[in-house]
């Protein structure tokens, strides 16, 4: 990125990455803060959740932005402007499951569909039932959280992942989507209606992808996943952008967007 900036001299980068890179031993933003700010650049770090921009997800993100220009960046950064997070069914309320590889979710083994079955409010116990996870009635009982006595044997004795096995509210943003999004056991991904995880459509629409964004060249749901995955969302960007581009006069009119 630094080597890119230094040839085609873009008057505005934009960097991201996880919210940890921060504590990397190897010290990159810092680095690459001072890197910019020799090429004169006005720097800014912060991070952004995307539920705060409406986008139906609570990523979080580190954001390095950078202009040629001398401009005041709290202005641009500030959450003036943005937006309340939308649930999930804003985003995947007319999806469902097809015959694609693209709209149809992962196959899980027995157990795993047996543990999506039973926060649907299949083989409670009794005990379970008058649980503190049943979020529904003792006759019908459901769940969002998937009770440590039917979690694997290194999940029983104690833990630190609540979420994993979980399943979604749908008038609630949905957590990170990230390349595991098929697999049960690597977060809250399970569909919060029906009996299976998210399909990549749907996890492309949390995401913020447009239906007309084709990725029928990826033929591999790993590579699928992944590209989906580690996506930056695309409407966790636009917001800020509009805000930079009013800033600095980059165009005649200002801009407006509306999400």
């Amino acid at each position: 990125m630094a080597r890119a900036v230094r040839v085609f001299e873009p008057r505005i980068v934009l960097i991201e990455n996880v919210q940890t890179v921060t504590r990397a031993k190897t010290n990159v933003v810092a680095k690459t803060v001072n890197f910019l700010e020799e090429l004169k650049y006005t720097c800014k770090e912060f991070t952004l959740k995307a539920s705060d921009l409406g986008l139906a997800q609570r990523r979080v993100r580190h954001f390095t932005l950078a202009i040629k220009d001398e401009v005041n960046m709290t202005d641009i950064v500030n959450s003036d402007g943005f937006r309340n997070e939308r649930p999930i069914s804003w985003a995947i309320s007319d999806l469902g499951v097809g015959t694609s590889l693209f709209d149809t979710p992962s196959t899980h083994q027995i157990q795993n569909k047996n543990r999506i079955a039973w926060l649907f409010g299949e083989g409670w116990t009794e005990e379970e039932k008058n649980s503190d996870y049943n979020e529904g009635t003792f006759d019908e009982p459901e769940a969002y959280n998937l009770i440590n006595s039917r979690r694997p044997k290194c999940h029983q004795n104690g833990h630190n992942y609540p979420a994993v096995y979980g399943r979604m509210k749908w008038d609630e943003a949905a957590p990170t989507i990230t390349t595991g999004f098929g697999s049960t056991g690597q977060g809250r991904f399970v569909h919060p209606k029906e009996q299976r995880s998210l399909t990549p459509h749907e996890a492309a629409r949390v995401q913020s992808f447009p239906d007309f964004f084709k990725f029928g060249l990826v033929t591999k749901r790993r590579a699928l996943h992944t590209l989906i995955g580690n996506a930056v969302p695309p409407l966790m960007v636009v917001p800020l952008m509009v805000k930079v581009f009013n800033t600095i006069g980059l165009s005649n009119s200002k801009v407006e967007f509306k999400l």
